[in-house]
C-alpha cells in the first residue's frame, strides 16, 4: 500500500512541476513584453519647469501623444522617438509659454501633428519629420516662434505651419514644408523667413496686419545682381519668384525683405599664387645665366 501511496505522491509533485513550468513559459515572456511595451511607449514627466510646467522628454514609441499643462511646458522629441495619436491632436500644449525641441525624432497624427495654445511659444526643429492629417504645426495665440534648421513637414489637407494671433516669426532653411498651404501667418505683424536650402511646396500666406517676407539665402555671385533686382520689384501683396531653382509663391504681406547674399565664390588664388611663384622662379633662372654669361 505504502509503495502505491509513493507513486501517487511523485506523480502529483510531477504534474505540479510541469504546471508550474508551463505557466512560466507563458506567463514570463508576456511579463517581459509588457514591461518592454510601457518602457518604449512613453512621453515622461522629467521634472518641473520654473512656471510650474512639466518638463518631458519623449522616447521609443509612443502613440498616445501628450497633453500639457497651462503652465509653460518644455518638450524634447529626439532621434529614435515616435510619438502619434491616430484620431486628435498628438502633442497639445495647452498654454503659458511653452518651448519644444525636435531633434531628429518623429510625430504624426489623425489632426494636428502639434499644436500650442495661449502664450508665447518656441519651437525648434534641426531633424526629423512632423505630419498631420490636419495641420503639422499650429500655433494659437501669443507671440510665437518656430525656428526650422532641418527636417521634413507636411500638412496633409491643410497648412505645413499656421500660426494664429499674435507677433509670429517663422523661419526655415535646410529643410521642407508642404501642405495646401505651406506657411500661413495668419493675424497680426508676422515675419516669414526663408534661409538656404528651404523647400516650400505650396502657398506662402502672410494673413493680415502688417506682415514681412524675407529672403535669407546665399545665391551665386553670378546671379546676386538679378536676384536683388527681382526682389526689389516684387509685388507684396502677390508674387513668385525662383532662387537657387526653387519657387517661392506669397499673397498677403505687406513688403518684401532682401537679405540675399552672394556665396562664396569657388576660390582659385592657388593658382595665382602658382604663378607668380613661377614668374619669380624664372626671373632670377635668367638673372642668373646673365650674371655667368657677362661675368
Amino acid at each position: 500500500m505504502k509503495l502505491f501511496t509513493d507513486l501517487f505522491l511523485k506523480l502529483k509533485e510531477g504534474n505540479m512541476f510541469r504546471i508550474k513550468l508551463v505557466y512560466a513559459i507563458v506567463l514570463v515572456p508576456v511579463g517581459l513584453w509588457g514591461v518592454l511595451q510601457t518602457a518604449q511607449a512613453d512621453c515622461a514627466v522629467t521634472g518641473t519647469t520654473g512656471s510650474g510646467g512639466e518638463i518631458v522628454m519623449c522616447t521609443g514609441s509612443d502613440t498616445d501623444g501628450y497633453d500639457g499643462t497651462p503652465n509653460g511646458d518644455d518638450i524634447t522629441v529626439p532621434v529614435g522617438a515616435t510619438v502619434d495619436h491616430p484620431t486628435s491632436d498628438t502633442i497639445d500644449l495647452v498654454g503659458g509659454d511653452d518651448v519644444m525641441l525636435i531633434s531628429g525624432g518623429t510625430i504624426t497624427s489623425g489632426s494636428d501633428a502639434v499644436e500650442t495654445g495661449s502664450g508665447n511659444d518656441t519651437v525648434t526643429m534641426t531633424s526629423g519629420s512632423v505630419t498631420g492629417d490636419s495641420d503639422g504645426f499650429r500655433l494659437q495665440g501669443g507671440d510665437d516662434s518656430i525656428i526650422v534648421t532641418g527636417g521634413i513637414i507636411t500638412g496633409t489637407a491643410d497648412q505645413g505651419i499656421q500660426t494664429g494671433p499674435g507677433n509670429d516669426y517663422i523661419s526655415i532653411s535646410n529643410a521642407t514644408v508642404t501642405g495646401d498651404g505651406a506657411l500661413e501667418g495668419e493675424s497680426d505683424n508676422d515675419i516669414i523667413e526663408l534661409g538656404d536650402n528651404a523647400v516650400v511646396n505650396g502657398l506662402i500666406d502672410g494673413g493680415s496686419e502688417t506682415d514681412i517676407l524675407r529672403f535669407s539665402m546665399a545665391v551665386a555671385p553670378g546671379d546676386l545682381s538679378s536676384v536683388q533686382s527681382a526682389l526689389a520689384s516684387a509685388n507684396p501683396a502677390s508674387g513668385s519668384i525662383t532662387i537657387n531653382g526653387l519657387t517661392y509663391t506669397w499673397i498677403d504681406f505687406e513688403s518684401i525683405e532682401d537679405n540675399v547674399r552672394g556665396s562664396a565664390a569657388t576660390s582659385v588664388p592657388s593658382l595665382q599664387f602658382w604663378g607668380i611663384l613661377l614668374l619669380i622662379g624664372l626671373v632670377l633662372l635668367f638673372s642668373q645665366q646673365f650674371i655667368r654669361t657677362y661675368r
